[in-house]
């Protein structure tokens, strides 16, 4: 049995309490989902779990044995809990993928043989054994995220502790792990997950939701999904598919409807599926915005890109997406002048793309941070040339409120925020200086939904500004109606291009190997595409 008892957690001698008096308990084979808003506190007691972050106050128990603040008592909760962190990439530790998943089951002191096991079934297991090896360096972060996720496996730990496993993962690959998780011999393991995926709760065996660093409520998925009040405090209230699991309920039907898009179309008729991904496209501007032509990179395993060529025009939010590995993310760096290809060219309103005209948020909002304090670092940006350093404080200002970040926080170390708020903090930086093109990477990852409504929001806004919007994402379902055009890339090429309301009618999703996401797939099946 895992337990957490009373448990009270700060980030430091002196620091305000991140969770308070939070009791929580998973037994072997039983599914916990920790929902709550950004900084409610899922990911400190997640961090609590295997002695990463010691108790203030009260205990956490691993199988009736409390875990103390001595190195050995740590040790062997770590060996028991098995933790895939909000962020992989800074728990990475081999150079390449195979040595990084080995690295655990060595400091066990097992035998070659059985850690060249345990290797090969985790990287199996996560869809990597083709990237065994590969550096390291050259995941992209889905990739990363699924190495991280192997790490933890191959340790077969009793339990495991998730923190947005799913965050940076396509479609496919969510599906892939959720399957995972509840086979043999996953589905002996107990596990706390933190998520904001719908389906995620619909499938596990109880929720508990987090406010203000508290335990709120805590029952089953059913009763939890019936609750519009929880639902909403949570931060799940406007995504489409909580909304359909409230109507199952609601109806008496069985949740698992909800993995079988042709069922689930029947159960809610074709009303409840029409306007997805309808959206009209926005009328562009004359201005050509972002464009990629041609545009090949190689890495020393081969090549990243390959001739891709994309157009993000003005006055228009373009959608990119594609399955991890597929070259989206490099060619986010290329089009913002951060990368210089091996052929072909980037150019913005027609001219070669400089680094610094394009504002760029970064998939992992750490690898952007620059200042010791929230304001601060928003305000480097609008402080420099050509803008007018008077303005920054101002603009910083203006661009915390658009993502909705409390002003509480802005005076906070940025690695004082949950993952949640590191990533608004991140946009805000980018948004805080003008420009003429934007490119957001993964910009709803391990957001609640009021944050990814805002984030909507900005780039309606920015398109409606005028400027060139390039939206990467996973997150298809989400993004699809908020967007005018769709561009799906496979292979380091983009193999189709268009108004985003053709995309899923187009065969499009098929050409990119890119799993329908639920919402489309049931207005699929309720033949409203």
């Amino acid at each position: 049995m895992l337990e957490t008892r009373a448990v009270w957690l700060s980030h430091g001698e002196g620091a305000p309490w991140a969770v308070e008096d939070a009791t929580l308990t998973v037994g072997p084979g039983e599914d916990l989902c920790l929902v709550g808003r950004n900084g409610s506190g899922k990911s400190t007691l997640l961090s609590a779990l295997n002695g990463g972050l010691p108790a203030g106050r009260g205990k956490v128990v691993v199988d009736g044995t409390p875990v103390g603040g001595g190195r050995s008592s740590r040790l062997d909760a770590a060996r028991a809990v098995g933790l895939v962190s909000q962020d992989p990439g800074s728990r990475i530790l081999g150079s390449t993928v195979a040595e990084d998943v080995a690295f655990g089951p060595r400091n066990l002191g097992l035998a070659p043989g059985e850690v060249a096991r345990r290797v090969a079934w985790a990287l199996g297991s996560v869809g990597l054994a083709d990237r065994a090896a590969r550096p390291c360096s050259e995941l992209s972060g889905g990739q990363a995220q699924r190495l991280a996720l192997a790490s933890a496996l191959a340790m077969e730990p009793p339990y495991l502790a998730l923190d947005e496993v799913g965050g940076e993962l396509d479609e496919g690959a969510r599906a892939d792990v959720r399957a995972l998780l509840r086979e043999a011999p996953l589905a002996s393991c107990g596990r706390v997950r933190a998520t904001h995926d719908v389906l995620d709760v619909a499938f596990a065996t109880s929720v508990a939701v987090m406010a203000g660093g508290r335990v709120a409520w805590q029952g089953s998925p059913r009763d939890f999904l019936s609750d519009l009040d929880l639902v909403e405090e949570a931060g799940l209230g406007d995504s489409v598919p909580a909304a359909w699991a409230r109507d199952l309920v609601l109806a008496g039907l069985p949740l698992s409807l909800l993995s079988d898009p042709a069922a689930l179309a029947r159960a809610l008729g074709p009303a409840a599926a029409g306007g997805v991904g309808r959206r009209a496209a926005a009328a562009c501007g004359e201005a050509p915005g972002l464009v990629l032509d041609g545009v090949s990179v190689l890495s020393l395993s081969g090549p990243v890109l390959s001739g891709l060529s994309l157009a993000v025009p003005r006055g228009a939010v373009t959608l990119v997406a594609g399955v991890s590995g597929s070259g989206k993310t490099t060619a986010a760096r290329v089009a913002a002048g951060l990368l210089v290809p091996d052929s072909g060219s980037a150019t913005l309103d027609g001219a070669p793309v400089r680094a610094g005209a394009v504002g760029i948020a970064f998939q992992r909002p750490e690898d952007q941070t620059l200042a010791d304090s929230v304001l601060e670092d928003v305000m480097m940006g609008p402080s420099l040339p050509p803008c007018d350093p008077r303005e920054a404080r101002g603009r910083a200002v203006a661009a915390l409120r658009s993502v909705g970040l409390d002003e509480r926080h802005w005076d906070r170390p940025t690695w004082e925020l949950s993952g949640g708020q590191r990533r608004r903090a991140a946009l805000a930086a980018v948004l805080a200086r003008p420009s003429g093109a934007y490119i957001l990477d993964e910009p709803t990852v391990g957001l609640d939904g009021p944050g990814r409504a805002a984030v909507h929001a900005v780039a309606r806004s920015l398109a409606d500004g005028g400027a060139a919007v390039c939206v990467v994402s996973h997150d298809v379902g989400e993004w699809l109606p908020a967007a005018d055009r769709l561009a799906l890339v496979a292979g380091g090429r983009t193999v189709w291009e268009g108004p985003a309301a053709q995309g899923p009618a187009s065969g499009a999703f098929e050409a990119a190997g890119v799993r329908l996401p639920l919402e489309l797939s049931v207005a699929r099946e309720a033949g409203l595409l």
